[in-house]
């Protein structure tokens, strides 16, 4: 296992290798998109990048990494059945000056965020799934004889390597428990804890004002035809969401340690949004380590990972100088 806060050198693929299942909150990078022909804008192969991200990011993570076109179709394309949404970066700043009397300045930059999808595989509810492999060894019976005993209201519960996998209802839990005198096993309040953050919604969305006005939605006939379900009422807690085009300009910290250098401030953004504190954020392409100033700044864990040396050292500093602002703050 790889120990928090802290970069790595060496090629992700190799490390990502340490670091445990599902243990990463958010995977936040800035890929290489093979669009120069630079030492370190090499595209890394899809298929062994994505079954590492898939499994050490955990059941609700969220995985937000930034591309450019043509990279960015084939990214999305790569696993298009993750695919939740995306996000616009201005820049406020052109580039690709060479081809600018045969198309357009390039000012943005595209953010693209991959979550798991809200079905049941056989990798869901590991944790509940092996509870109940515990209470059916506690009890010392069969499925079937379980259910022969309380009825077919235990029959999911127990379908452990099953993509059936269901959890029961508290009252046929309590009445398993009864029956087997059953101790030791958790309250059903905790297992309904558990099976709803397997399906958590990690967005925290920025800059929201408190609203709490009653709107009616009845409006929504003239575009989507008559339909009852859109003609009700509802409580909008909340106005001021964000827009998909985020403008951050680069400072002067954020300019001249790395050629594809982004701005703290955006991604302590994208951060905030996807986590809560402490939580853990990977960046396995960290470059001039501007993903471990922001986690630091905004009191979240990271593990970084650089492949060139020379970043690799200016990431290191960099980090251990943001660290030594933040004691003397306080």
């Amino acid at each position: 296992m790889l120990e928090a806060n802290n970069i790595y050198l060496g090629n992700c693929l190799d490390v990502m290798k340490k670091i445990d299942d599902k243990s990463v909150d958010m995977i936040l990078c800035d890929l290489p998109y093979g669009t120069t022909a630079c030492e370190w804008d090499t595209v890394i192969p899809f298929e062994p990048l994505w079954k590492e991200y898939k499994r050490i990011i955990k059941l609700d993570g969220v995985i937000v990494l930034f591309g450019d076109q043509p990279f960015t179709s084939e990214l999305v394309c790569s696993n298009i059945n993750w695919y939740s949404h995306s996000w616009i970066w201005d820049k406020n700043n052109s580039s690709n000056y060479t081809l600018a009397k045969v198309q357009p300045l390039k000012t943005t930059e595209d953010i693209i965020v991959f979550k798991r999808p809200n079905n049941n595989d056989l990798e869901s509810f590991t944790e509940l799934k092996n509870i109940f492999k515990k209470i059916m060894k506690q009890i010392g019976k069969s499925k079937k004889q379980i259910i022969d005993d309380l009825g077919h209201g235990l029959d999911h519960c127990f379908r452990v390597n099953s993509l059936q996998w269901g959890l029961p209802t508290e009252e046929n839990y309590i009445k398993m428990i009864n029956l087997y005198n059953l101790i030791n096993v958790p309250s059903y309040s905790r297992l309904k804890n558990m099976y709803e953050n397997e399906f958590r919604n990690r967005y925290n969305p920025q800059g929201v004002i408190a609203f709490n006005k009653t709107t009616k939605r009845g409006s929504s006939a003239k575009h989507f035809g008559n339909n009852s379900k859109l003609n009700i009422e509802n409580m909008q807690e909340f106005t001021n969401y964000p827009r998909n085009i985020l403008k951050f300009i680069k400072t002067k910290d954020d300019k001249g340690l790395h050629p594809a250098q982004k701005p703290v401030a955006l991604l302590e953004y994208l951060i905030k949004t996807y986590t809560n504190s402490s939580e853990t954020v990977l960046d396995n392409c960290m470059g001039a380590g501007s993903t471990g100033v922001a986690c630091i700044n905004i009191n979240r864990s990271f593990i970084g990972i650089e492949k060139h040396e020379q970043f690799y050292e200016i990431a290191k500093k960099r980090i251990e100088e943001t660290y030594h602002k933040i004691k003397n703050k306080k």
